[in-house]
């Protein structure tokens, strides 16, 4: 209840996906490793997942097809720029799987498992 009650902070209106939603709009999910769930707030409202997807796509990748060979495509490294900056490094692989580069590539690699 009292994350609920914080006010501070703003919507992303530079992305017109996000702009559009209320700022009063607040839910979580929680899972258990064991299956247990438990909701609040306003977890009924469908949102845009935006670069949150990132991490999640690649531990998909990692854990269905290895370190390694996730690895041959995307980089391990910061790349010192933007996350939406379109640009590989010095082996012409993004920097990352976090960029929006890195997160193609890995989205490209678990396209077929799915």
């Amino acid at each position: 209840e009292s994350a609920k009650k914080q006010s501070g902070g703003k919507v992303a209106d530079y992305i017109p996906q996000l702009a559009k939603f209320s700022p009063d709009l607040w839910g979580v999910s929680v899972c258990t490793v064991d299956g247990q769930r438990h909701s609040t707030g306003d977890t009924k409202v469908p949102f845009c997942l935006q670069s949150c997807v990132k991490p999640l796509k690649y531990a998909i990748a990692v854990n269905d097809l290895g370190t390694e060979y996730v690895h041959r495509y995307v980089g391990k490294e910061p790349s010192g720029l933007r996350f939406n900056k379109l640009f590989l490094n010095e082996d012409d692989k993004p920097h990352n799987p976090m960029v929006n580069a890195g997160a193609i590539v890995v989205t490209s690699l678990i396209k077929d498992w799915w």
